[in-house]
């Protein structure tokens, strides 16, 4: 199969899916900023719009040695929160941390070569309701390390 036979059968069955999960929207109070642009998303039949309340704290998941929900505090980073958290174990990995915004959207350091997620998520300051995630280190197997 050609490229381009290939790339049309993937618009193909793009088209064919349903979308599933959450839309980010970022939209402004000033209904005439965002009208008839890209941020004006189309609402169809069936669709469920849920604005969540203002949390007021900001949630530490994964190998930290607290994972807690730590009390909102304006102009504090990502670090901060995570020393609050007891900071990480030693089977974090440490360059694989990322938030979760509260309005979805992601700051990963890690594979960001498409631009598409910003930032160092470390340095980030972090914003009430938003999610930090310390993943685990993945452990090299012996083949791999040549023992």
């Amino acid at each position: 199969m050609d490229c381009n036979r290939q790339t049309e059968a993937a618009l193909a069955q793009l088209q064919a899916s349903t979308p599933i999960g959450r839309v980010v929207m970022h939209i402004s109070p000033d209904t005439k900023t965002w009208q008839n642009t890209a941020a004006d998303v189309v609402v169809r039949d069936g669709d469920v719009l849920f604005v969540p309340k203002k949390a007021g704290y900001v949630m530490v998941n994964g190998q930290v040695f607290n994972p807690t929900a730590i009390g909102f505090r304006p102009g504090h980073s990502a670090k901060w929160y995570l020393s609050q958290a007891g900071g990480v174990t030693q089977i974090a990995d440490r360059k694989a941390v990322f938030v979760i915004r509260a309005d979805g959207s992601v700051i990963a350091a890690k594979n960001n070569n498409s631009g598409w997620w910003g930032g160092d998520p470390m340095s980030a300051t972090l914003r009430a309701g938003d999610t930090i995630v310390v993943p685990e280190r993945r452990q090299r197997s012996a083949v791999a390390t040549g023992r």
